[in-house]
């Protein structure tokens, strides 16, 4: 199955946000979204689809006409010259997400074959995290890494300053805080060591003019999961904790 994760982000400024979904990536062009070609989005309930429109197109407004009825929107795929990614990018945003009943920060799967996008909200709270590389400053080789960031983390508890213990497993990652079941620093350093748990403290970061809690990991907490950059992973969390681990895909309904 073709699928990539992702979520509705912010596509507007601090002032004025606008939500928004964003893809990229050498599918893309196999699957025929190639730059300047036209594509209809159409929103459903808690989904939306693309569709490539076919090469020669005799009427632009008639076909504007019809997919604005149906809430849509006729938009193009793009290629910014200039940036690192070598590949076209592909934005959609708007009122038009509002209509398919999606909002920030909502973690979607999109399922890709030729021509065609499908995209649909992930059931529960959970979120997508991306597996990225760091280079280890003492080696200079790359180590996997997962930061997780934004206004969510602090419903949980995880506000910029407090503490957290990452615990790996074959195939999950917990994240849990620590700022009251732990008397002083240095039992909560012992605790960590006795359970082979890596501590991490939330720290601060600003993005789009605004500050947000942070939290990051890497090395063996990764490794020891099984998990390798490029992984596609969710985040399920509850106050206080965070679970992540690859989701079974199989039997979604599109």
């Amino acid at each position: 199955m073709n699928i990539h994760l992702l979520s509705v982000t912010n596509k507007g400024s601090a002032s004025k946000p606008c939500p928004g979904i964003y893809f990229s990536g050498k599918w893309l062009s196999d699957t025929g979204f190639i730059p300047g070609a036209l594509v209809k989005v159409i929103p459903g309930r808690e989904r939306m689809t693309f569709t490539l429109c076919d090469d020669i197109i005799g009427n632009y407004s008639n076909l504007d006409s019809t997919v604005r009825e149906l809430g849509g929107k006729l938009i193009q795929v793009s290629y910014t010259y200039g940036k690192k990614s070598p590949y076209p990018h592909l934005t959609a945003s708007g009122q038009y997400l509002q209509y398919a009943g999606l909002d920030f920060g909502d973690a979607l799967i999109a399922y890709y074959s030729q021509g065609l996008i499908q995209v649909c909200k992930l059931p529960g709270e959970a979120k997508v995290v991306h597996i990225t590389s760091i280079k280890d400053q003492r080696t200079g080789k790359l180590s996997p890494r997962i930061q997780l960031y934004g206004g969510w983390l602090t419903g949980l508890g995880f506000t910029p300053d407090t503490l957290a213990t990452v615990s790996s497993e074959p195939g999950r990652i917990t994240v849990q805080l620590r700022d009251e079941s732990i008397e002083s620093y240095s039992a909560l350093v012992r605790f960590a060591r006795q359970n082979k748990m890596k501590l991490v403290q939330a720290r601060e970061v600003t993005a789009r003019g605004r500050s947000y809690p942070c939290i990051a990991t890497s090395g063996s907490s990764i490794d020891k999961a099984g998990f390798v950059p490029g992984d596609m992973l969710l985040a399920y969390c509850g106050y206080g904790l965070i679970n992540i681990r690859k989701h079974d895909f199989e039997g979604l309904d599109f």
